[in-house]
């Protein structure tokens, strides 16, 4: 028993010799996070800065970080034992000097014991930083960005402008297509204005019509006022003022490129990125789209019966799957594969037989190849009341007239868009009155756009960095006009007023230390910084009179994270680099 108690009390003594001691692991989680976001963010802007100052660029990147903690424990005990085998003690019980003749047994007290207990610690960590410059990481630096990414930043919520302003290096149209759009896009402004209902939302078309009625590159363009409106915001007048290149004959196509560096040009010449949104805000509003869903190109999967095909568990089964169930004119549904992977880019039009005042916008669609619509034809007589479902086994593969809009031949059925009667996956919303009518009246006219009517070149990770360089250097340059700088159009007007903007990335060697965000040092000591969403001074026209983190006044911040993602995604490619000119929508 004696013995058990003093176990006990060695254990209870351990145990509290243990709890004392509590090492602070708990916040090195979010230390360590804060660490690589922190390197990350330095790692891109210095290699923005050396981009801006011509020098070569360079990565590393923080690849793990691998912990280890130690504890030792230790203990000593001193334990003034009297006899060697026992704890017990004899007491004598007899008078002094007489002989013992009985005698007691005692516990020496436990409390003399003296117990020393502790534990020591060590930590280490170990950090495993990579060098990027493998033959698959430049290979993947120097891919261009695969338009399916672009598209996956645009549904996460990124705005389209600031999108394709780091997407796209330049544009080139045919020459006889710039009067077009430039009306085009007048017209469309003006039917978006004169169906605006006072009061409700505002779509990224409207906010950028009401943008471009405030004359915001007049002061570049016409500083004296003596032209029309229109005149500072047109192609013809960037091509006739040298801020978009056109081609030597018998070539008929104009370059707009997106290009925010300064060499070259009088401090009076015509910005080519002013021209270059410009032309990026007239497609957006003409409804510039990375592809359209009923235009996907698709490919055959499987053949089912028309039986199989009419059964609504099976039409659930294949939209969970993301196919396309498309009944042919033979008795056959083919079932289809979407490709978004091959989605090019369009523009889409209400269809301009229902429009007033469209002249404009046909005559455009019509230089840009797209066949003439259609006259209205008359409904088509509702079909009979559907029969009994026969078992699907024992169905006669019987012809469908519902579906007679698509070939026969499942392949073709799969491939073709925009059949006279599409099935109600590729429909539109309509009214009770246009429901009576060819639901296809309804569609949106999509317009394919080719090479040579218009031409997109795009950038990879490598040529992002070179273009925020860009950015920098102008910004950088004494006399450098705010006006030029690149901007996208603000999240809310009715905040800011039409004329809200935000700069779209904004660097500085001589920002105040309050409005800095990211700061890092050049390679030869000086400082460089991109601000808070919110700045003190911010550049002239530019944020909300209220700015916040909600309206900010510059997006230097956001962009970043967009260059990180982009990154991440580009970091190793086996293939070798190419940069070609994107083949909008395959025909």
């Amino acid at each position: 028993m004696v013995y058990q108690k003093a176990l006990m009390l060695l254990a209870v003594l351990v145990g509290c010799a243990a709890c004392q001691y509590s090492p602070d692991m708990l916040d090195r989680t979010l230390a360590y996070n804060r660490a690589v976001a922190n390197s990350t963010n330095q790692v891109l802007l210095l290699n923005v800065v050396r981009a801006s100052e011509r020098l070569p660029t360079y990565y590393t990147r923080l690849e793990g970080d691998a912990s280890s903690l130690a504890l030792s424990p230790n203990a000593s005990l001193n334990v003034p034992l009297v006899n060697t085998h026992s704890f017990e003690n004899d007491v004598n019980t007899s008078a002094a000097g007489a002989a013992t003749s009985g005698a007691t047994k005692s516990i020496t007290s436990l409390a003399g014991i003296a117990g020393v207990f502790g534990l020591s610690s060590s930590e280490s960590n170990l950090l495993t930083l990579q060098t990027l410059d493998d033959q698959k990481y430049q290979n993947g630096m120097m891919t261009a960005v695969p338009l399916k990414n672009i598209q996956a930043f645009q549904d996460e919520g990124y705005q389209r402008d600031l999108l394709f302003m780091m997407f796209f290096s330049s544009i080139a149209i045919s020459g006889r297509l710039m009067t077009s759009i430039d009306e085009a896009v007048a017209t469309r402004c003006e039917e978006i204005e004169r169906n605006a209902t006072p009061g409700a939302g505002m779509s990224f078309a409207r906010q950028a019509c009401a943008y471009i009625a405030t004359g915001p590159y007049r002061s570049l363009f016409d500083p004296a006022g003596s032209h029309p409106a229109a005149y500072s915001f047109s192609l013809k007048t960037c091509r006739d003022t040298g801020g978009a290149i056109a081609d030597d004959a018998p070539k008929d196509m104009v370059h707009f490129a997106n290009a925010p560096a300064r060499e070259s040009r009088d401090a009076d010449d015509p910005h080519p990125v002013v021209c270059f949104q410009i032309l990026l805000d007239d497609l957006l509003i003409l409804g510039l789209e990375i592809g359209a869903p009923q235009n996907a190109p698709a490919e055959l999967v499987d053949t089912v019966p028309d039986a199989v095909a009419q059964d609504a568990k099976f039409r659930t089964q294949m939209i969970q799957q993301n196919l396309l169930v498309r009944e042919t004119s033979s008795g056959v549904a083919a079932i289809c594969r979407k490709k978004p992977e091959n989605t090019g880019y369009t523009l889409n039009f209400t269809n301009p037989t229902r429009r007033q005042n469209s002249a404009a916008l046909s005559n455009l669609m019509t230089q840009l190849g797209a066949s003439p619509s259609p006259a209205p034809q008359p409904p088509p007589p509702k079909p009979p009341a559907p029969a009994p479902k026969p078992d699907a086994k024992t169905a006669p593969a019987a012809p469908s007239n519902l579906f007679a809009g698509y070939p026969a031949e499942p392949q073709k059925a799969c491939q073709q868009t925009n059949p006279v009667v599409p099935e109600s996956g590729d429909t539109v919303l309509a009214t009770e009155t246009d429901t009576e009518g060819n639901p296809q009246n309804n569609l949106p006219k999509v317009v394919k756009l080719t090479t040579d009517k218009v031409m997109f070149s795009t950038r990879s990770f490598q040529g992002m960095i070179y273009y925020l360089g860009e950015i920098l250097r102008y910004e950088e340059f004494k006399g450098a006009d705010p006006v030029n700088f690149p901007r996208v159009l603000g999240r809310n007007p009715a905040v800011g007023g039409s004329r809200y903007y935000e700069v779209m990335f904004y660097g500085s060697s001589n920002l105040d230390s309050e409005d800095t965000a990211v700061a890092v040092r050049d390679d030869t000591g000086k400082t460089f910084a991109i601000p808070k969403p919110c700045m003190r001074q911010p550049p002239p026209g530019a944020g909300p009179a209220a700015c916040s983190s909600e309206y900010p006044d510059n997006e230097s911040l956001q962009l970043l994270n967009f260059v990180n993602q982009i990154w991440g995604l580009q970091k190793e490619s086996v293939n070798s680099p190419a940069s070609p000119l994107v083949v909008v929508s395959p025909q």
